[in-house]
Order: structure tokens, then sequence, then C-alpha cells
């Protein structure tokens, strides 16, 4: 991972370092707009991901060895949810923030992170399928596991697109801004409906 992950965090100015004084320019004020620039900052992303990365991994871990013994012991389908949250929470959600920092580095990491996250998805989707033939159950029949497949159908094509029209080395549309704001967009779409599917999952409700 990039060394700017260990840089100190730099507040952000409030109103209260720009005092209105007689002779000073309204203008020169801090805006809504370079407030919110600030908050988007390398900086501020930096400090984000050192505060949340830990909490994030515990949690996923916790919660992929809880899930994994809800049928009271570990057979073959504990595997599948115990990736699951794994891929969805402790990696994928890292690997977001991790972007969000931005720089060459931090973009590399972020992709083999997400290719990791991907692998292990697969897994999981293996586990599940081979179980149902096992049990002679139909699949995909819940919302669960509708969403579920789409999520992973989404990300295959959105590791294809990183990894040939965005990769920062070899990438033929790495500068493409329209591509680059698709993918992202897309992937927080099919992130957000990852998390929720492991919820739907985690309640056995549909």
């Amino acid at each position: 991972m990039s060394s700017t992950a260990n840089h100190d965090y730099t507040p952000v100015q409030t109103s209260d370092d720009h005092e209105m004084k007689p002779g000073v320019d309204i203008e020169n004020r801090p805006s809504f707009d370079n407030i919110m620039a600030s908050l988007s900052s390398s900086t501020y992303a930096i400090t984000v991901f050192n505060t949340l990365k830990y909490p994030i991994i515990i949690y996923g871990v916790l919660a992929a060895i809880y899930s994994a013994y809800l049928p009271g012991k570990l057979i073959w389908f504990s595997y599948h949810p115990f990736f699951m949250i794994l891929s969805f929470i402790a990696i994928v959600s890292n690997a977001l923030l991790i972007k969000k920092i931005g720089g060459y580095d931090n973009t590399k990491l972020h992709g083999y992170m997400m290719t990791s996250a991907l692998f292990m998805a697969l897994f999981a989707l293996y586990v599940i399928y081979s179980n149902k033939i096992l049990l002679g159950k139909p699949h995909f029949t819940s919302i669960h596991g509708k969403l579920g497949v789409t999520v992973i159908i989404g990300y295959l094509a959105l590791g294809l697109v990183g990894a040939i029209a965005l990769h920062p080395d070899w990438g033929v549309l790495r500068t493409n801004k329209t591509v680059r704001a698709v993918h992202k967009w897309l992937g927080r779409l099919f992130t957000s409906a990852a998390w929720f599917s492991c919820v739907l999952g985690q309640f056995l409700i549909y």
C-alpha cells in the first residue's frame, strides 16, 4: 500500500479560523464548495481509511465466523456465508476506502484486493451451488440467491473492465473520465446490492 496512508491528518479549517476582521474581503472566507472539496481530499480519505480499516476487518471476520456456525456446526454450506462476508465486507469495503485515497499504488492495491474478493466470492458461489445439488434443491429461487448471482456477474464485468481498460499501467481507457465514472458508480451499486444480499442471507428471510 502507498506510503501516503501514513501521513497525519490535517483538520479542515472552520469558520472560526476565518473570523471576519475589518478590511478582510468576505470572498476570502471558505465557501461550502471549498469545504466539501477538502472533505473529499486525499488527506481526509487517508484519515477515514486509517480509522475504519481495523473495525471493518474485525466486524467482517466475526460476522463471517458467526454465519459459518449458524447451522450449529461447521458443514460444507458454512463456507458459503463465511467467504461471502469476508469478501464483500472485510475486503471490498477496505478496497473502496483505499481507492478513495487515490494515487498509482493505491489504485493497483484496490485492483488486487477486488480481484481477491471476487475469487473468494466465486468459491462461495461454488459452495452453495454444489450444496444445492447435494440436497436436490433448485438454484437461485430466492431474492437472496438471485441478487447474489447478479452481483457476481456484475463484479466479473467490472473486474474485466478494470483490468483491461482502467489499469494504471496499460489500461486503454484509464484517462477516460466517463468510463471511470461509470465504473465507479456501477461498483457502488453492485457493492450495495452485495451488502443487502448478505443481510438477506443472514436473516434467512427471502
